[in-house]
């Protein structure tokens, strides 16, 4: 996830998941007393159609797979915009990708987040506060039409940065990463998201995901709501990819496990996992620049 016009290179730390947390009823449990279901990833590989020499990171796809959109801050704003790549077939390369104008400015643009279906699209710009981000939204009638001028969305606002991710649990919930709470670390949040209205209830945190010294970012919610994939780390140029599940949508996070199979002694963050179950996207620095790389989930 892309936060600041400018992220710095940390020196990478290991993250350890051993905290209490409060369960429902006031109970402690010990993360991870529950044990996980083991997630098993194929081996990464680059997804070339989109790479540049600067840095392209924050994919989401609709759920035919045939649409990406990504931010990236090689021209026209090398600050950061967001860029979107088609295809005819899901099982075909992206054709080259070019930039959203309707929702880009000369401010900084990241981490798009498109709906399923491809028609509403969720932002986060500093273009109102050149100091942090807001959520902002744009939307079209069809496919075929291009995006309207991206709104506000205030109920998702506070004066520090906040940052989309996409819709899960079955297109009812919002992830989102905001510094509201300590201006150190960004702390993931969930917004309930009425469809009828378009309004979003107002962020909650996820306490038993809310560290004093790390952030947890870049956060998708399954369809089912029951696992949480994330990138946390010491530095938002040090992370790994994680996931946490649970039993029931109603219960808190109480099982944490690195996603082993993808990361490395660089950079892992924003996890999606295709409306598929199995086609899974995430941004790398492995290579030198961050990228967007495709994994598959494999199954149990």
């Amino acid at each position: 996830m892309a936060l600041s016009r400018s992220t710095p290179r940390a020196p990478r730390e290991w993250l350890v998941l051993a905290i209490l947390s409060a369960a429902c009823g006031g109970e402690e449990v010990v993360l991870g007393q529950v044990a996980p279901t083991p997630v098993h990833f194929g081996p990464a590989k680059r997804v070339e159609e989109l790479v540049a020499d600067m840095r392209s990171d924050n994919p989401s796809l609709t759920a035919d797979l045939r649409e990406i959109y990504f931010s990236s801050s090689r021209t026209p704003t090398p600050s950061g915009d967001v860029w979107c790549a088609k295809r005819k077939d899901a099982s075909l390369p992206f054709d080259a990708p070019t930039a959203v104008a309707a929702v880009n400015t000369a401010s900084f643009e990241t981490s798009p987040a498109i709906a399923a279906d491809g028609l509403t699209l969720w932002l986060g710009s500093d273009r109102q506060e050149e100091d942090h981000n807001a959520v902002w939204v744009s939307k079209r009638s069809s496919r075929n039409d291009e995006f309207g001028a991206p709104s506000l969305v205030p109920e998702l606002g506070s004066k520090t940065s906040d940052v989309p991710r996409p819709l899960g649990a079955g297109g009812r919930v919002m992830p989102l990463s905001s510094n509201r709470e300590s201006a150190d670390w960004y702390t993931t949040y969930l917004s309930d998201w009425d469809a009828s209205t378009g309004v979003f209830s107002t962020p909650v945190p996820i306490p038993e995901l809310t560290f004093s010294d790390r952030s947890t970012t870049d956060a998708f919610l399954s369809a089912d709501g029951l696992s949480l994939f994330f990138s946390s780390g010491p530095s938002m140029a040090a992370a790994d990819l994680y996931v946490a599940s649970r039993k029931s949508p109603n219960q808190p996070f109480s099982a944490i496990q690195a996603i082993d199979d993808l990361n490395t002694a660089s950079d892992e963050r924003d996890p999606f996992l295709a409306s598929d179950g199995s086609h899974f996207y995430f941004t790398s620095d492995r290579d030198g620049t961050l990228a967007i790389y495709e994994s598959t989930l494999l199954p149990n």
